[in-house]
């Protein structure tokens, strides 16, 4: 069995997506999660600088790149964007509004850019 069916087999037997608000140098995650591997840290204080690693986002969330200067408000599926969503380029306020599948952008979507060109349609994987 290949690593992603044993999470994906992991996924169905964990409990439910609870909610945590997670920051470090680098990524900033407010959403719903599952354990990785057991029940993991409950709660703010017991997650360490890298405790992040310790859950598969799962459901809702935001999660903000401060490295990429990106904001992705929408769904994650087994630690992917999965779903429709909004990303956001925080620089230059271009932003995608649409479809992802496994973490690509794939299916119906819009882009739209600061300068006011839109590119609106259907997207395939990258």
């Amino acid at each position: 069995m290949s690593k992603n069916d044993l999470e994906k087999s992991a996924l169905s037997e964990t409990p439910k997506p609870r909610l945590i608000d997670f920051e470090n140098d680098v990524i900033q995650f407010t959403g719903e999660v599952i354990p990785r591997g057991g029940e993991g840290p409950t709660t703010l204080t017991q997650m360490g600088p890298l405790a992040i690693a310790d859950f598969i986002k799962q459901g809702f969330g935001t999660e903000v790149n401060k490295t990429e200067g990106t904001k992705y408000v929408g769904q994650f599926e087994n630690d992917r964007h999965h779903g429709h969503s909004v990303l956001t380029y925080e620089q230059t306020g271009d932003f995608y509004d649409g479809a992802w599948v496994e973490g690509n952008i794939e299916g119906e979507g819009k882009f739209s850019f600061s300068n006011g060109d839109v590119f609106e349609g259907s997207f395939a994987a990258n």
